[in-house]
């Protein structure tokens, strides 16, 4: 083996990393970007400048995303995806390693416009539907007509759908889309109503997570236009049952009234809950429902901790909610989250009834709570609440705030686990 005169180094210490270790590497960047500015995402691909291996490398996996906020774009990429996939030599057409495709503001409001702009999008899904995974739909004047239905039927591997609009959900057209995917696993709709829905036999069957941002909430129940757009909400847990496990919901409405037949819909199965405020948000009467299953939860404020003294909350309170007997993890998304608890840590020591039992909770503050073993921040935290928490035996956890609902679920069980293990 040659080496340099000078240091006596190899020459060979200078090639680049092994191939597998390079693609592991940048897979993990990708990710990390994947939700991040452009001008963050656009770090990786300069990556490609330092040699022609890391060029090979980081080239498939920067393509894996691709992200079209308007018809130009589109129409760019549909004239020169030869090019641009022709990174190797065995390229072969139709074969690309896009995962997931995320289409915004196609959609014009002059007919013209939206016309042209869904044949543009019609024709990316059908290019990229071999290994799509991931599919977002950001628009604002189109529903789902069927020759973009047809195309998302191809996307056989299609397992995560985000549909966005500021309008009403045909019942048919919506339902005609998840008809066409039969193995999906996550669901957004940000439609403003969804009304009342049908599906075939094998649609939703594998849908274990539900998100719906936009859908209406209302207490009047005697307005059925209101309740039975958030009925179609309940058409799809009925629809996917057993296989529906997790649940985000922001309603845009401050009192969630209707949300109640949502939560019976998913009683029994419900496993991770994750809303903006349960204490203003939700039926009052939903919080009296039993979830056997429901183990993590996410909310805003709890302001209710704000109305009563430590010792009130500790023995009725919302510590006493049904709803969340069974819940091992608190996932505190942000600052607001926490006031309220390190008043009632505050007041307890005030009141004197602070009074921490790690080895035995039922005589403890936490006493009405007694499967709660863990908290979950995205936020920083004082280490005053953490010390607090865990004066009771209950451990905090720092975890990236961008963390979707799916990935803290999967995160929680891994620290259960570990909790057991010790």
């Amino acid at each position: 083996m040659s080496t340099s005169p000078d240091n006596g180094i190899s020459r060979n210490a200078s090639k680049s990393l092994p191939t597998e270790l390079l693609n592991q590497i940048f897979t993990q960047v990708a990710t990390h970007l994947q939700k991040a500015r452009s001008s963050r995402r656009k770090c990786l691909l300069d990556l490609r400048l330092v040699c022609k291996s890391w060029s090979d490398a980081v080239i498939p996996i920067v393509l894996r995303s691709i992200r079209i906020k308007d018809v130009e774009q589109a129409q760019y990429l549909l004239e020169n995806w030869k090019t641009i996939f022709s990174y190797t030599h065995d390229f072969q057409p139709r074969v690309f390693p896009v995962h997931r495709l995320v289409l915004i503001d196609l959609f014009g409001d002059t007919e013209s416009k939206s016309h042209a702009s869904i044949d543009k999008a019609v024709e990316l899904i059908r290019l990229f539907s071999g290994n799509l995974r991931s599919l977002t739909l950001d628009f604002a004047s189109m529903g789902c007509p069927t020759p973009l239905v047809d195309a998302v039927k191809m996307a056989k591997s299609l397992k995560k759908l985000d549909i966005q609009s500021d309008r009403t959900a045909g019942s048919s057209d919506l339902a005609n889309l998840l008809d066409a995917t039969p193995d999906l696993e996550e669901l957004t709709i940000g439609y403003s109503a969804v009304p009342p829905m049908k599906f075939s036999e094998s649609a939703l069957t594998k849908l274990r997570y539900l998100d719906f941002p936009y859908a209406y909430a209302d207490a009047n129940y005697d307005d059925s236009s209101r309740y039975a757009d958030l009925r179609g909400i309940v058409n799809i847990c009925e629809k996917a049952g057993s296989s529906l496990k997790i649940i985000k919901c922001t309603p845009t409405e401050e009192s969630g009234n209707g949300l109640l037949p949502v939560l019976k819909a998913v009683q029994e199965t419900l496993e991770g809950l994750f809303t903006l405020s349960l204490c203003h948000q939700w039926d009052y009467h939903a919080l009296f429902v039993e979830c056997p299953r429901l183990r993590v939860v996410e909310s805003h404020p709890w302001d209710d901790l704000y109305q009563h003294s430590a010792d009130t909350i500790a023995s009725a309170g919302w510590f006493s909610w049904p709803l969340l007997q069974n819940v091992r993890t608190l996932v505190f998304p942000n600052d607001d989250a926490l006031d309220p608890w390190l008043e009632f840590f505050e007041s307890a020591k005030k009141e004197e009834i602070f009074q921490p039992s790690a080895t035995s909770r039922d005589k403890g503050l936490f006493r009405k709570l007694p499967h709660l073993k863990q908290c979950l921040f995205k936020c920083g935290v004082s280490d005053s609440l953490i010390e607090d928490f865990e004066a009771y035996g209950i451990e905090c956890w720092m975890i990236d705030d961008d963390l979707e609902p799916v990935e803290i679920m999967k995160l929680d069980a891994q620290l259960d686990t570990d909790l057991e293990d010790q």
